[in-house]
């Protein structure tokens, strides 16, 4: 029994009106029982639970932990009058005796000082990360702004931290009117392409239905659709961090011109270190291509050019094309013209039919 009392020494010197105010004084009990061993099975499962309903309270649970572990492996070289001391503390912090709860048991079996002096220390520590969760938790919600683009419809914004975002058509996409806590989140559902303002201290995250893309500052383009089986994400420069929204441990890291697809059926992702140089041509406006076959070609002309191709000619679909910043679809096809010797026919609605050539 005055094993137990010691251990709970932490929580109940912590100040009751701020874990009232926050409604988790249960919480933080079972947390630094856990930590200690000291648990019963009904109180895991019950602890387990609260910590699964959401990330602050896992964050909790690690600030919390981390403060403990720092203290346990501390050696103090001094002698401590534990009693004056906390009194200090309690004096420095505005706390009268009322506001510290006294179910503490006794502890006059306990005789060496280095036990009390870490048993004060933790109370501290506790408190004030009870009351850094306080603080938190009182900070007003974020107000955020929605965005939809159209079909044939693009849109640009500028956000409170500088970051700039270009919306590719049937896009959505959630902000923060201001960026007030540790991180900056939005959300997307569609295509966009983002250059982030640096801030190495808050890191800039985008979820998307399937995905999490978390980078402190760089440029990237991100293809989301919830009606495609994949979500794609093309890094132009800086680092970035990309993984499966329920699964944070399988984490890939991209650099400049790298590229990485997320199957959404079998949750894989796979990681293409040469990025496709014409996923941003909806953006910039232009296309390239570097010893590309035509049958890439003809695929990337009918996604940029919302267009229709009928080759009718299979042996041209190994013939290779090189070409630097094109602009407009007749010029294109005047180069394939010209090289392979082929013939193109502009069909109605979109259509266009390419017969004889080759390579």
């Amino acid at each position: 029994m005055a094993a137990l009392s010691y251990d709970l020494l932490v929580y109940h010197t912590i100040p009751q009106t701020i874990i009232s105010a926050m409604n988790k004084e249960k919480y933080i009990r079972l947390i630094y029982l856990q930590y200690k061993g000291l648990l019963s099975s009904e109180e895991q499962k019950d602890l387990l639970e609260w910590l699964a309903a959401s990330p602050d309270n896992q964050k909790v649970e690690e600030e919390i932990y981390q403060s403990l572990t720092l203290l346990e492996d501390y050696q103090p070289d001094f002698d401590v009058d534990v009693k004056a001391d906390f009194q200090k503390v309690r004096h420095a912090l505005n706390l009268s005796g009322d506001e510290v709860s006294a179910k503490v048991v006794p502890l006059s079996t306990v005789t060496n000082i280095r036990r009390k002096w870490l048993g004060i220390a933790a109370a501290i520590a506790l408190l004030i990360t009870a009351s850094f969760f306080f603080w938190n938790q009182s900070t007003p919600p974020l107000q955020w702004a929605n965005i939809e683009t159209l079909a044939g419809e693009t849109q640009s914004i500028s956000l409170a931290d500088g970051s700039k975002i270009w919306l590719n058509e049937n896009t959505r996409f959630s902000y923060p009117t201001s960026f007030s806590g540790k991180r900056r989140p939005v959300e997307l559902s569609g295509e966009a392409y983002f250059e982030i303002a640096a801030d190495e201290d808050r890191p800039f995250i985008v979820s998307t239905q399937n995905s999490v893309v978390e980078v402190l500052g760089t440029s990237f383009n991100l293809r989301a659709l919830d009606s495609e089986p994949t979500t794609t994400l093309t890094v132009k420069t800086g680092q970035v961090r990309f993984y499966e929204k329920n699964n944070k441990d399988r984490v890939v890291f991209l650099s400049q011109n790298q590229e990485a697809v997320l199957l959404h059926q079998s949750k894989q992702i796979a990681l293409n270190k040469k990025a496709d140089l014409n996923a941003l041509s909806w953006q910039t406006n232009h296309l390239r291509f570097r010893n590309r076959s035509l049958t890439d070609v003809f695929d990337i002309l009918e996604r940029h050019f919302k267009i229709d191709i009928d080759c009718q000619n299979p042996a041209l679909k190994d013939c290779r094309f090189s070409s630097s910043k094109e602009y407009n679809l007749e010029s294109i096809f005047a180069k394939l013209k010209k090289l392979y010797h082929l013939e193109v026919q502009k069909m109605k609605d979109g259509l266009y039919v390419i017969t004889g050539g080759g390579c």
